[in-house]
């Protein structure tokens, strides 16, 4: 199911942009101005909406502006993600809506979360709840938009820009890459993950990790 989604986000809204520099210091003060296009509470509001409007640099300010909010800053999962697992293993229709509730419990607290968004698309998808599907495969192909505006990951200097550890996972996947090993990390701010023999001759990709800040629990 997963590999399915991954594949429907590349042929409905996937798109190439040349690769910015995230700057977070820019970010973080447009995202204060209230008479701004970046004013945080109202992007926020229409990436919940599933809006699909939103300009590539809204995108970025939404997904990196996000570092900058007391829910990113005091993250934990707190064992939602054993609750969720547990029910999931039960397959059934009542477990299934279960775990879709401690999906969402960790979204109230970090939307951003590309692993928790996919695996609620996959409930969405056997529930045949179409409007929540789409709205679902929109907030993460925003979120997919933004991070791979921020760099190719082919270098250090072009590290892809992460706000969550686990998004480096569907990223490569995204790129139609296989990671081979755990993510080295490089530095304070870097992690490298090697990938598997690949037609591009890629050997890995360079993540930036430097506001991935919160402790998973």
């Amino acid at each position: 199911m997963k590999q399915k989604i991954l594949f429907l986000l590349l042929l409905l809204s996937f798109t190439i942009y040349s690769q910015t520099p995230v700057d977070y210091k820019l970010i973080g003060e447009n995202i204060k101005n209230s008479k701004s296009e970046f004013y945080y509470p109202n992007l926020l509001g229409r990436f919940q909406k599933g809006d699909t409007t939103l300009t590539l640099n809204q995108k970025r300010h939404l997904y990196y502006g996000y570092t900058f909010q007391e829910n990113f800053k005091n993250f934990k999962f707190n064992g939602l993600l054993d609750s969720i697992s547990k029910y999931e293993q039960l397959n059934t229709n009542e477990a299934l809506l279960k775990a879709l509730d401690f999906r969402k419990k960790v979204l109230e607290r970090n939307p951003f979360e590309t692993g928790i968004i996919d695996g609620k698309l996959a409930i969405y998808k056997t529930q045949k709840n179409e409007e929540e599907f789409i709205k679902g495969i929109h907030q993460i192909s925003l979120i997919f938009d933004a991070i791979l505006s921020s760099g190719n990951g082919l270098s250090k200097e072009t590290a892809i820009v992460v706000t969550s550890v686990s998004a480096e996972y569907e990223i490569i996947s995204l790129l139609g890459f296989n990671p081979v090993k755990e993510p080295i990390v490089v530095d304070k701010n870097l992690e490298f993950v090697e990938i598997a023999n690949n037609d591009k001759n890629v050997k890995g990709i360079y993540f930036d990790i430097s506001k991935t800040t919160y402790k998973i629990h």
